[in-house]
């Protein structure tokens, strides 16, 4: 039993230092877009990605000291979701 609990208590560590070094190499998908990013990925000019973000359309993070947006990835999935047409 001592030995199970000591090897899941390896297990979680070693999993913690895999996602702490993945971190530190930027090997982790980005969570947070700029809105040039959004618009890189919904095929449109950051002006209009600026629209959507006006007429709340598209949720923002505002992340840091001077207020920038940022979209979340999961945010933008959704957006895209709710705006598909089932072809007939």
């Amino acid at each position: 039993m001592e030995d199970q609990i000591a090897e899941a208590v390896v297990k979680k560590l070693e999993d913690r230092n895999l996602l702490a070094s993945a971190a530190k190499t930027s090997k982790l998908p980005k969570r947070l877009l700029k809105p040039s990013e959004a618009a890189a990925i919904l095929g449109c000019t950051s002006r209009q990605v600026h629209n959507l973000i006006a007429d709340k359309k598209l949720p923002v993070v505002r992340w840091g000291d001077e207020g920038r947006p940022y979209i979340d990835i999961h945010d933008l999935d959704r957006a895209i979701q709710q705006h598909k047409i089932d072809a007939a």
